[in-house]
């Protein structure tokens, strides 16, 4: 015959519970959505400026070659 024992643990009984885990858990998880919004921004932001660098070097350089066309 096989007996089975169950194990009560201090705070485990039915109802006592009050769902700390969760609560932590996702305010860590807010706390990472958080981080990874504002990484998301930063990135973008960075893009946006290595874009118009790209952009203002090119129009200096077909300026320059324009003068450099027209004077000589």
């Amino acid at each position: 015959m096989l007996v089975t024992h169950s194990i009560q643990y201090p705070g485990s009984a039915p109802g006592t519970q009050r769902g700390a885990v969760l609560i932590i858990s996702l305010l860590i998880l807010l706390v990472l959505t958080v981080i990874g919004i504002n990484s998301m921004d930063g990135s973008i932001m960075e893009q946006k400026m290595a874009t118009n660098s790209r952009d203002s070097a090119a129009t200096f350089q077909e300026a320059e070659s324009a003068i450099r066309n027209t004077f000589f």
